[in-house]
């Protein structure tokens, strides 16, 4: 019988966060595909995201990694559980899930927001996404109606909630955004956003908070690509997607790091 010398043993698992391998593992039996050095950058943003105590808020997350369409259908956060159904026409690959500008082309979470969250109080919700068609198009993503919903045009990133704020951006187009609306309170709300091509380390470009309160939701699921019941429709690459607890707005840059991180670590970040 051989004897390891007491000091000298590592567990298997040291280091590695658990749920961080049971998304592994989802998305390898899914039919993806992972290097290594991904592996490590998926386990580093889930210890990230659970030091900045933004995990426990999550009730999905979805970032589109693996390759293929049962892969980027994942919801990170559990599995298995309101994971995407891609309807219409979508490509998938290693870069994320492209759907176009037709009302046929969405992903329904599954998560119904009237049923699931306090969304009058306490909910937010984002969108990072990539080649979206540029101005003066348009498209919403989320529930409705009332509204809770982040949207992409020319002059900003809007978020209805239930009454528009507009983040103004300065640009004329906006290829790619990172986007989220976040309500903290039954009178306070805010949205958030940052264009392409932006340095992601000055944080994310907010609103000012609206004290307008909100009525339940629309008794429906959170739609990517486009609102659950006008359409409204979108257009892009998406590459992450969360639906949880409101935010502060220091957790909204943190997810906003740490999102870009791992995009980074992908080789599909789109910002400076």
């Amino acid at each position: 019988m051989s004897f390891i010398p007491f000091g000298f043993y590592k567990s298997p698992a040291d280091g590695e966060d658990a749920d961080a391998t049971a998304y592994i593992s989802a998305i390898t039996t899914a039919g993806g595909s992972l290097s290594g050095a991904e592996e490590t950058a998926i386990n580093s943003f889930f210890v990230g995201l659970k030091s900045d105590g933004i995990y426990s808020k999550l009730y999905t997350m979805y970032p589109f990694l693996g390759g293929v369409a049962n892969s980027n259908k994942i919801n990170a956060v559990n599995p298995g559980t309101n994971d995407l159904t891609f309807n219409g026409t979508w490509s998938h690959s290693a870069t994320g899930s492209y759907a176009t500008k037709t009302s046929s082309d969405f992903a329904d979470t599954g998560f119904n927001a009237s049923a699931s969250a306090d969304t009058t109080s306490d909910y937010s919700f984002s969108i990072h996404i990539a080649d979206r068609l540029t101005s003066p198009s348009y498209g919403y993503n989320g529930i409705g109606t009332p509204y809770a919903i982040v949207g992409f045009d020319g002059n900003g990133i809007d978020a209805f909630y239930p009454n528009v704020l507009q983040v103004p951006l300065g640009s004329s187009t906006i290829g790619g955004a990172f986007g989220m609306i976040s309500r903290t309170g039954a009178s306070a709300w805010y949205s958030a956003g940052l264009p392409t091509g932006s340095a992601a380390s000055s944080g994310l470009t907010k609103s000012s908070v609206s004290t307008d309160t909100y009525t339940s939701p629309f008794d429906g699921n959170v739609y990517i690509n486009k609102i659950n019941s006008a359409g409204f429709q979108d257009g892009g690459r998406y590459m992450f997607s969360h639906i949880g607890q409101g935010l502060s707005t220091t957790e909204a840059d943190d997810l906003l790091t740490r999102v870009n991180d791992l995009q980074t670590a992908f080789n599909r970040n789109i910002f400076s």
